[in-house]
């Protein structure tokens, strides 16, 4: 799915309601996510699905940087692609997603510095699943996580390393 793909779906008004969209193996870049990041339909959205996808750190910029109307998200997947350090650096800035409940970033190249990044968020008051499966977090990296007082809901968070 690629840009103009995604600026017809992000543009049609009759899911102006919509609630979840879920979007993985589409073969999603980063220029395509912005055309869905910048919707003035998805106004609502409350669950993002973009795993399997091709986002790499500009896509994650993109995501992490809508702060206009992306308030109501409670849930997103970002698993399985290329977003890397500098993209894990700047979700883990993100003071828009006050209702997060559900972070997925397992299977891309995201180490510690990135994990540092997350485990320093404050605003993520409600958030109850982080994963972080397969990735190259360090010690550093997992205590940053498990030391933050703010994430006090989380329950279960797996992050394995192979």
């Amino acid at each position: 799915m690629r840009y103009l793909e995604c600026l017809s779906l992000s543009n049609n008004e009759t899911w102006k309601n919509l609630k979840a969209l879920f979007l993985r193996r589409n073969d999603i870049d980063d220029k395509a996510v912005s055309a869905i990041i910048n919707s003035k339909i998805f106004l609502g959205l409350e669950e993002l699905n973009v795993s399997h996808n091709h986002l790499g750190d500009c896509g994650a910029l993109i995501l992490a940087d809508s702060t206009l109307h992306w308030n109501n998200l409670k849930r997103l997947n970002l698993a399985r692609n290329f977003i890397g350090e500098e993209g894990a650096l700047t979700i883990g800035m993100n003071t828009s997603w006050k209702n997060l409940e559900e972070l997925t970033l397992s299977h891309n190249p995201i180490c510690d510095q990135g994990a540092l990044c997350i485990g320093s968020n404050t605003t993520w008051k409600n958030l109850k699943v982080l994963r972080l499966v397969d990735r190259k977090i360090g010690d550093e990296g997992a205590a940053s996580i498990g030391n933050n007082i703010t994430l006090d809901k989380l329950r279960g968070t797996p992050i394995v390393n192979k």
